[in-house]
């Protein structure tokens, strides 16, 4: 903090030199989606880093992930989600079964992955956004 007197002010004027705080991200990332046995199902296989919070834990918090693949007109997708549960800033591997809808199925082959959600602790609220990213789904 710079205390330097200004020129036409009485007394002290303070100057803080340091930039805010800036909470930084949660950051997500897939690197496998393998198909389960039918195909209804995709297992999708990853990493995640948040905080660090001082406890590193977080208070509460939930990433959305989503798996769509389209072929010949027809579009397939699967829900699931993580409960991060360590948020010491380094990168925490993660694998959650994702659930198709409508009971269609997965084929092999190129699809997207998407995630969206938000970690909460003692340094504040992390979000993530991972638009539509491509992945190939393998049995």
């Amino acid at each position: 903090m710079d205390q330097r007197p200004q020129p036409g002010v009485r007394g002290r004027v303070s100057v803080d030199d340091d930039p805010p705080f800036v909470v930084p991200p949660v950051a997500v990332t897939a690197t496998t989606a393998t198909l389960s046995p039918g195909g209804t199902s995709v297992v999708l296989e990853g990493t995640y880093s948040c905080g660090p919070f001082a406890s590193g834990r977080p208070d509460r918090g939930v990433i959305d992930l989503t798996v769509r693949q389209t072929a010949k007109g027809d579009t397939v997708t699967a829900f699931g989600f993580l409960e991060p549960s360590v948020c010491d800033g380094s990168a925490q591997p993660f694998a959650v079964t994702l659930t198709g809808t409508g009971g269609r199925r997965f084929q092999r082959g190129a699809a997207t992955w998407s995630a969206s959600g938000y970690v909460e602790g003692d340094t504040g609220t992390q979000n993530v956004h991972v638009p539509p990213t491509p992945i190939v789904l393998t049995k």
